[in-house]
């Protein structure tokens, strides 16, 4: 098969994203596994970046200000121990000329990588070769078996995005796929005891039923796209709400954080113990020692991984994403960026590989619409 530049990048991904799903895994080394795939992925999103500036011309207009951004990141990276945003910024830049297609291909590629690898943990741990991890609540409780992953919650998420991603593409949702879905979940809680993903499905098939309904009435429709792009603003102000009110000892708080296993206490108790910044640069082991338990909300893990300024960049991509699935005329997509939205205010999905293939998307349109911004300047 004939190498393209949009080929090359969609393997880069790929490889990226079984990095980030190895590290979830209790397979041993899986720490160095991790490490090494990011670096094979990031030299070749490189190699992209230094092909797509590769005239004089080029360099002189773009490259020196791609070379002092990457630069500047690169050291921040290796100082805070965090890779996140090095990576993100190097795949935008790689992505500029990558045709669309190639998106859907990463998000079907993740969908395989994701049940094949799932699928040999799950044996490898039947079999004894994969240890199988126990991960009980932290106030006690039943065991739960993680099945070759290193925490109980990861297969249902890892399943529950990789349904979003296949209606990604596929754009649109018939009832016997949710019936199915809801099944798959349904018995992942009852194996796993992890009721996040289940809720998420749950919530999914319900704005899909909203959005069925409200078509009816009226054929174009708007709100998926518009809900889609404000989601993060709203479900960080939610975080904050329910905070504030539990901390107040306000009833429906306190019933919230039954139903979402103390989450609210335990995001109270990390805000009264690690302060809040605009900007926060330290070391990933300098946040985990000031925490007080483990942050399992997503836009509240921004704000004190990274700063109130990141909740703004998480805003964005959110934006071009949103932008991306309407301008293809893809209603099912943005409510399925809406449900892991939702979902990551109960589960931390921004960071690892659950939300990459978004993150991709998010950034490759963002560099578009850069380029177009600049070819307007220009022109003037």
């Amino acid at each position: 098969m004939k190498l393209t530049k949009g080929s090359v990048f969609c393997y880069a991904c790929e490889i990226y994203y079984t990095s980030l799903l190895i590290a979830v895994s209790a397979l041993p080394y899986s720490e160095l596994i991790k490490k090494i795939g990011m670096l094979v992925s990031f030299v070749i999103f490189l190699c992209l970046i230094i092909r797509n500036i590769s005239s004089p011309a080029k360099i002189k207009e773009k490259g020196i200000i791609t070379f002092v951004v990457l630069v500047v990141l690169l050291l921040a990276s290796v100082l805070s121990n965090d890779y996140v945003l090095l990576m993100l910024v190097t795949i935008g830049f790689a992505s500029v000329g990558i045709d669309d297609k190639y998106i859907d291909e990463i998000m079907l590629m993740c969908i395989k990588i994701t049940v094949v690898t799932s699928v040999l943990l799950v044996l490898g741990c039947a079999v004894g070769v994969v240890p199988n991890v126990d991960t009980p609540r932290s106030w006690g409780g039943d065991s739960r078996l993680a099945w070759g992953f290193n925490h109980s919650q990861n297969l249902p998420l890892l399943s529950y995005y990789a349904i979003l991603y296949y209606f990604c593409v596929k754009g649109k949702v018939r009832v016997v796929e949710c019936i199915g879905s809801l099944l798959l979940m349904t018995v992942m809680w009852r194996i796993f005891d992890a009721h996040n993903a289940l809720f998420s499905i749950l919530f999914f098939i319900v704005l899909i039923a909203i959005y069925k309904n409200t078509r009816k009435i009226k054929k174009d429709i708007k709100w998926p796209y518009k809900l889609c792009t404000i989601i993060p603003a709203m479900m960080t102000l939610f975080t904050f709400i329910t905070i504030y009110l539990y901390e107040r000892g306000e009833q429906l708080a306190i019933l919230l954080d039954l139903l979402f296993t103390a989450r609210i206490r335990t995001a109270l108790l990390n805000i009264q113990k690690m302060p809040i910044k605009f900007i926060n640069f330290v070391s990933y082991d300098e946040y985990e020692n000031q925490l007080a338990n483990t942050v399992d909300n997503g836009y509240l893990y921004i704000v004190l991984r990274y700063g109130i300024v990141f909740v703004l960049l998480v805003c964005v991509l959110f934006y071009m994403v949103a932008k991306h699935y309407n301008v293809r005329q893809n209603p099912v997509a943005c409510l399925a960026v809406i449900s892991a939205g939702v979902s990551s205010y109960i589960s931390n999905a921004f960071v690892g590989c659950l939300f990459l293939p978004f993150w991709i998307i998010a950034v490759s349109k963002a560099m578009t619409s850069v380029q177009i911004l600049k070819d307007k300047i220009n022109a003037r």
